[in-house]
């Protein structure tokens, strides 16, 4: 358990260097691929900030949430790597959408690892698809490719640390996502869609029913 929790830790500092070199610039990188994305900081105080603010909370920082506003967020964040990679991702939502209690920045990690993963199976001028619909009291959120879809057996392996189907893939991104969803109280899973692809489905329960048995830390 310590040794997950530290290798999170890792996962986190790296996922969150490519969002800010892709968003604001602290990192010089192409945001094309991985190799770029540790170049040149220009800030090493600033950096040293947010990686701080990257550790492993406390406490989770839970509020009553739009998840929505979490998936905007995120995808304004991406633009610059979606327009370098010509990606195209599309958001679409029902009008009333039950709220969740939700940490913003751990769910930002697991839909930012999620696109990653899908911009990558799909390559150049991937089309993505971010889908929030009720479910139920809930949420269900998935996030669609057409990038060749899960080998068969796949599906069963691909949430263990390690496993991983890229060439230089960690096999941790998977593993970690799982483990911020369901401390929401929620579940994840991945399945063949019909475009072709893979749909990575999220469920979150409502606020009301899950605050009292949430983790604190």
């Amino acid at each position: 358990m310590h040794q997950l929790f530290f290798l999170d830790g890792l996962y986190q500092i790296g996922q969150h260097l490519a969002l800010l070199g892709c968003s604001s610039g602290i990192l010089h990188a192409k945001c094309d691929g991985q190799r770029d994305q540790w170049h040149s900081v220009s800030d090493g105080g600033q950096l040293a900030s947010e990686l701080g603010d990257l550790s492993r909370p406390a406490k989770y920082n839970w509020r009553e949430s739009d998840i929505s506003q979490v998936v905007e967020h995120v995808a304004e964040l991406m633009e610059p790597k979606l327009e370098a990679a010509g990606a195209e991702l599309k958001v679409t939502r029902d009008d009333q959408l039950p709220r969740v209690m939700a940490d913003h920045d751990r769910l930002s990690q697991v839909l930012i690892n999620l696109i990653n993963n899908a911009m990558q199976a799909s390559g150049e001028g991937a089309r993505l698809e971010v889908a929030l619909q009720a479910n139920g009291d809930g949420v269900r959120l998935e996030v669609s490719d057409a990038g060749g879809g899960l080998k068969p057996g796949v599906a069963e392996d691909i949430f263990i640390p390690f496993f991983t189907t890229k060439s230089g893939g960690t096999g941790l991104g998977l593993p970690v996502a799982r483990r911020i969803i369901e401390e929401h109280g929620g579940s994840i899973e991945l399945f063949n869609n019909d475009r072709g692809g893979v749909t990575a489905r999220i469920i979150l329960p409502p606020a009301p029913g899950i605050q009292q048995e949430l983790p604190l830390g």
